[in-house]
Protein backbone atom coordinates (compact mmCIF):
# COMPACT_ATOMS: atom_id res chain seq x y z
CA UNK A 1 0.00 0.00 0.00
CA UNK A 2 3.40 2.04 0.29
CA UNK A 3 3.52 2.88 -3.18
CA UNK A 4 0.10 3.72 -3.76
CA UNK A 5 0.27 6.22 -1.11
CA UNK A 6 3.59 7.48 -2.66
CA UNK A 7 1.85 7.66 -5.73
CA UNK A 8 -1.53 9.50 -4.75
CA UNK A 9 0.14 11.95 -2.42
CA UNK A 10 3.28 12.71 -5.30
CA UNK A 11 0.32 13.42 -8.07
CA UNK A 12 -1.71 15.50 -5.26
CA UNK A 13 1.45 17.77 -4.69
CA UNK A 14 1.87 17.87 -8.24
CA UNK A 15 -1.86 19.35 -8.72
CA UNK A 16 -2.86 16.44 -10.70
CA UNK A 17 -6.82 16.45 -10.58
CA UNK A 18 -7.34 12.72 -12.35
CA UNK A 19 -5.63 9.77 -12.05
CA UNK A 20 -6.08 7.00 -14.07
CA UNK A 21 -5.08 3.42 -13.65
CA UNK A 22 -5.74 0.31 -15.64
CA UNK A 23 -7.13 -1.52 -12.20
CA UNK A 24 -7.24 -0.47 -8.66
CA UNK A 25 -8.24 -4.26 -7.56
CA UNK A 26 -6.21 -6.63 -9.88
CA UNK A 27 -5.28 -8.49 -6.50
CA UNK A 28 -8.57 -9.85 -5.56
CA UNK A 29 -7.85 -12.68 -7.95
CA UNK A 30 -4.72 -13.60 -6.65
CA UNK A 31 -5.76 -13.56 -3.63
CA UNK A 32 -8.61 -15.57 -4.00
CA UNK A 33 -6.89 -17.88 -5.77
CA UNK A 34 -3.91 -17.60 -2.39
CA UNK A 35 -6.70 -18.82 -0.01
CA UNK A 36 -7.63 -15.84 1.49
CA UNK A 37 -10.71 -15.78 2.67
CA UNK A 38 -13.38 -12.50 2.06
CA UNK A 39 -12.65 -10.65 5.68
CA UNK A 40 -8.90 -10.89 5.10
CA UNK A 41 -9.84 -9.54 1.18
CA UNK A 42 -11.77 -6.92 2.63
CA UNK A 43 -9.09 -5.68 5.36
CA UNK A 44 -6.94 -5.12 1.93
CA UNK A 45 -9.35 -3.01 0.40
CA UNK A 46 -9.76 -0.97 3.48
CA UNK A 47 -5.98 -0.70 3.73
CA UNK A 48 -6.02 0.91 -0.01
CA UNK A 49 -8.62 2.77 0.79
CA UNK A 50 -6.63 4.19 3.71
CA UNK A 51 -4.17 4.90 0.96
CA UNK A 52 -5.71 6.32 -1.59
CA UNK A 53 -7.91 8.86 1.03
CA UNK A 54 -8.71 11.71 0.60
CA UNK A 55 -8.85 11.32 -3.51
CA UNK A 56 -12.27 10.46 -4.68
CA UNK A 57 -12.20 6.78 -6.65
CA UNK A 58 -14.32 6.13 -9.29
CA UNK A 59 -14.12 2.11 -10.58
CA UNK A 60 -15.23 1.47 -13.67
CA UNK A 61 -16.14 -2.81 -13.63
CA UNK A 62 -16.03 -4.50 -16.74
CA UNK A 63 -18.43 -7.22 -16.39
CA UNK A 64 -19.10 -10.45 -18.51
CA UNK A 65 -20.60 -13.59 -18.41
CA UNK A 66 -17.81 -15.93 -17.50
CA UNK A 67 -18.52 -18.83 -20.29
CA UNK A 68 -18.60 -16.09 -22.94
CA UNK A 69 -15.57 -14.58 -21.27
CA UNK A 70 -13.63 -18.16 -21.28
CA UNK A 71 -14.99 -19.26 -25.04
CA UNK A 72 -13.38 -15.81 -26.18
CA UNK A 73 -9.74 -16.42 -24.59
CA UNK A 74 -9.68 -19.68 -26.10
CA UNK A 75 -10.73 -18.55 -29.27
CA UNK A 76 -8.23 -15.75 -29.11
CA UNK A 77 -5.49 -17.71 -27.50
CA UNK A 78 -6.01 -21.63 -29.01
CA UNK A 79 -7.02 -24.90 -27.85
CA UNK A 80 -3.70 -24.73 -25.27
CA UNK A 81 -4.90 -21.58 -23.16
CA UNK A 82 -7.88 -23.87 -21.97
CA UNK A 83 -5.30 -26.44 -20.33
CA UNK A 84 -2.80 -23.49 -19.23
CA UNK A 85 -5.89 -21.82 -17.29
CA UNK A 86 -7.35 -25.04 -16.14
CA UNK A 87 -4.21 -26.07 -14.71
CA UNK A 88 -3.12 -23.25 -13.27
CA UNK A 89 -6.48 -22.38 -11.06
CA UNK A 90 -6.03 -26.13 -9.85
CA UNK A 91 -2.76 -25.52 -8.59
CA UNK A 92 -3.64 -22.35 -6.44
CA UNK A 93 -5.56 -23.41 -2.73
CA UNK A 94 -8.32 -21.43 -3.13
CA UNK A 95 -9.08 -22.21 -6.69
CA UNK A 96 -8.46 -26.04 -6.16
CA UNK A 97 -11.69 -27.16 -6.90
CA UNK A 98 -11.47 -26.12 -10.49
CA UNK A 99 -11.59 -28.66 -13.08
CA UNK A 100 -12.95 -28.06 -15.90
CA UNK A 101 -14.91 -25.02 -18.09
CA UNK A 102 -18.28 -25.40 -16.31
CA UNK A 103 -15.98 -25.02 -12.38
CA UNK A 104 -13.59 -22.30 -14.32
CA UNK A 105 -17.18 -19.95 -15.09
CA UNK A 106 -18.47 -21.15 -11.33
CA UNK A 107 -15.68 -19.79 -9.89
CA UNK A 108 -15.66 -16.91 -12.07
CA UNK A 109 -19.14 -15.79 -11.35
CA UNK A 110 -18.03 -15.98 -7.22
CA UNK A 111 -14.94 -13.95 -7.98
CA UNK A 112 -17.20 -11.16 -9.62
CA UNK A 113 -19.70 -11.35 -6.87
CA UNK A 114 -17.49 -10.98 -4.30
CA UNK A 115 -15.61 -7.96 -6.21
CA UNK A 116 -19.00 -6.49 -6.32
CA UNK A 117 -19.64 -7.33 -2.92
CA UNK A 118 -16.56 -5.42 -1.97
CA UNK A 119 -16.96 -2.52 -3.91
CA UNK A 120 -20.32 -1.83 -2.47
CA UNK A 121 -18.56 -1.44 0.73
CA UNK A 122 -16.49 1.08 -0.48
CA UNK A 123 -17.08 5.30 -0.56
CA UNK A 124 -16.11 4.74 -4.19
CA UNK A 125 -18.23 5.57 -6.74
CA UNK A 126 -18.65 1.77 -8.95
CA UNK A 127 -19.44 2.22 -12.35
CA UNK A 128 -20.86 -1.32 -14.05
CA UNK A 129 -20.68 -1.94 -17.61
CA UNK A 130 -21.77 -5.18 -18.75
CA UNK A 131 -19.89 -6.07 -21.84
CA UNK A 132 -21.81 -9.13 -23.06
CA UNK A 133 -22.68 -9.13 -26.45
CA UNK A 134 -21.34 -6.16 -26.78
CA UNK A 135 -18.57 -5.25 -29.48
CA UNK A 136 -15.33 -3.45 -28.15
CA UNK A 137 -16.41 -0.57 -29.81
CA UNK A 138 -19.76 -0.73 -28.16
CA UNK A 139 -18.07 -1.20 -25.09
CA UNK A 140 -16.88 2.05 -25.16
CA UNK A 141 -19.32 3.80 -26.12
CA UNK A 142 -21.02 2.37 -22.98
CA UNK A 143 -18.33 3.16 -21.01
CA UNK A 144 -17.98 6.54 -22.03
CA UNK A 145 -21.57 7.74 -21.87
CA UNK A 146 -21.54 6.41 -17.92
CA UNK A 147 -18.32 7.58 -17.15
CA UNK A 148 -19.79 11.14 -18.48
CA UNK A 149 -22.98 11.11 -16.99
CA UNK A 150 -21.49 10.11 -13.51
CA UNK A 151 -18.60 12.59 -13.80
CA UNK A 152 -21.66 15.67 -15.40
CA UNK A 153 -23.60 14.51 -11.90
CA UNK A 154 -20.81 14.55 -9.57
CA UNK A 155 -19.48 18.33 -11.17
CA UNK A 156 -22.89 19.56 -10.49
CA UNK A 157 -23.42 18.39 -7.11
CA UNK A 158 -21.13 19.99 -4.70
CA UNK A 159 -18.82 17.46 -2.15
CA UNK A 160 -20.75 17.86 1.59
CA UNK A 161 -19.02 19.47 4.10
CA UNK A 162 -17.08 17.50 6.09
CA UNK A 163 -18.64 15.47 8.91
CA UNK A 164 -17.22 17.25 12.98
Amino acid sequence: MESTRAYVTQARADGTEVLITDALLPFIPSLVAWGHDEPTIARVIDDLETAVAPCQVTVIYLRDDPEAALRRAIEREGPQWEDWYLTKLRHSPGTASVHDLPSAAAHLRHESDLTHRLLAATPWNVITVNVTNRTPAQTETTTRHQLTTHLTNHRATPPAPPQP
